[in-house]
């Protein structure tokens, strides 16, 4: 069906087409040339890999942080430390996540001591949004 618009000379439409029907690179291969439809390609295909939590094709992707987020849904923090120590994340990312897993260890059973050492061991957030977590 893609074919068929992309010989009407309807790009936009053949695009979407071949994105519907997850024919990611169809719809790669249609897209160039046109920054826009570029983009919305990579963006759904983005979608696509986070709603099946396909935290490696995101990786392939380079949207790190996106893989970090659905291993952090499904609290998943052993293959989250893993992917940040394997890509070597910047510290910055790594407290990030931190104070994210210590906020949810107090959250869900109130493990003081075992959010203090995630942060021990992996870097503290700096204050700002964070704040409530710190009292």
């Amino acid at each position: 069906a893609s074919e068929l618009l992309r010989e009407l000379n309807d790009v936009p439409g053949a695009v979407r087409c071949a994105m519907e029907g997850h024919c990611w690179s169809k719809a790669r291969e249609l897209a160039m040339g046109s920054g826009t439809l570029e983009s919305e390609v990579d963006l759904a295909y983005q979608c696509a890999l986070q709603s099946v939590a396909d935290t490696d094709g995101l990786l392939e992707l380079g949207h790190k942080t996106a893989a970090l987020d659905v291993l952090v849904e499904q609290k998943e923090w052993a293959r989250l430390w893993q992917m940040i120590d394997r890509e070597q994340l910047p510290f910055s990312l790594c407290s990030k996540y931190a104070g994210i897993q210590a906020a949810r260890i107090t959250e869900d059973n109130g493990d003081f001591t075992l959010a203090v050492g995630t942060l021990k061991d992996r870097g503290a957030p700096p204050l700002g949004h964070n704040i409530a977590m710190y009292r």
